[in-house]
């Protein structure tokens, strides 16, 4: 027997062991003194603060707005908001998150502090918004599973992984660079009733995929206020809807249109005194699909050599 290789072994279990045991569930109660994470007394137990590698519970209505006062960068197993939790505010130093952000409250809950993502993680819950103000990076990609409710993204983030919208979540986003890597990539998924939206005429360069359109005939890519402009492409599969909402607003199709798999039309839902423009690159459905326009505002095609069917 090679006792070497033995003792090593046993010597990496024991530690992965160890490591695993002090790995816990730990629940913010509000109960100290100030809005410190690094108040123990904030913690279920009152003896210590969260360490590397818990995962982090926020319950009650004590200390709702609160400061991540822990070593900057320091890993998590995941957020989670209680059922029965306030609606709680998140700030303070950056965190790398090992783990998804769930919210089973009643309330919205708003998360300001910057979150390196080390891999895929999902923000799920119901019915209720969750926003992150703070800058998204890592290497990771990010999930948006709110059912029936938004998952709202404002920050210059920079993570590098794909981004999925799915389970009746609207992804809303207030900046250009809020789908992190324009390297990567966007699918927003409307056979589960996922949806985009964005607003404050931002540009985004990432490339977008749209799979099928909502129940009901609704969209699943939305343009609100001001002039916004996709300048990535945005490739279509199966039936697909884009509407730019109602008022002086306007949406930019700057980065193509293309049609890659399934059947059924596009169609652009223009409400009145809106504007759609199709520039620089042109509609590529060839004879897959049609085009179709629905209510009163203008379509602009600024671009030759667009293709569709009759």
């Amino acid at each position: 027997m090679n006792t070497t290789y033995l003792s090593t072994s046993i010597g990496m279990c024991c530690a992965w062991m160890a490591a695993t045991a002090l790995a816990a569930d730990r629940t913010w109660d509000g109960g100290g003194g100030d809005a410190n994470w690094q108040t123990p007394a904030n913690w279920d137990g009152d003896t210590t603060y969260p360490a590397a590698g818990d995962a982090l519970f926020f319950g009650g209505t004590s200390r709702l707005s609160n400061n991540n006062d822990l070593t900057a960068g320091t890993g998590f197993a995941g957020i989670g908001f209680n059922s029965g939790a306030g609606a709680f505010t998140l700030a303070g130093n950056a965190i790398t998150l090992d783990g998804n952000i769930s919210n089973l409250s009643a309330n919205a809950q708003t998360i300001n502090l910057p979150l390196a993502l080390s891999d895929v993680r999902t923000v799920y819950g119901v019915g209720k918004q969750v926003t992150l103000n703070g800058v998204l990076s890592g290497a990771g990609g990010l999930t948006a599973a709110i059912t029936n409710s938004t998952l709202k993204l404002t920050a210059d983030n920079t993570y590098e992984g794909f981004t999925t919208v799915s389970n009746g979540c609207r992804l809303e986003i207030t900046h250009g660079n809020a789908l992190g890597s324009a390297l990567s990539g966007t699918l927003v998924d409307g056979t589960t009733s996922g949806s985009l939206r964005f607003s404050g005429s931002v540009e985004i360069k990432e490339p977008i995929t749209l799979k099928f359109r909502l129940p009901n005939y609704a969209a699943s890519l939305y343009s609100g206020p001001g002039t916004n402009i996709i300048s990535g492409l945005i490739s279509k599969r199966d039936e697909t809807r884009l509407a730019v909402e109602s008022g002086a607003n306007a949406l930019v199709l700057a980065g193509g249109l293309k049609h890659v798999a399934g059947s059924g039309a596009c169609v652009f839902y223009t409400y009145d005194k809106t504007l759609l423009v199709v520039t620089n690159k042109p509609i590529e459905f060839g004879s897959s699909a049609e085009l179709a326009t629905e209510n009163p505002g203008t379509v602009v095609f600024a671009v030759a050599g667009n293709t569709m069917s009759q």
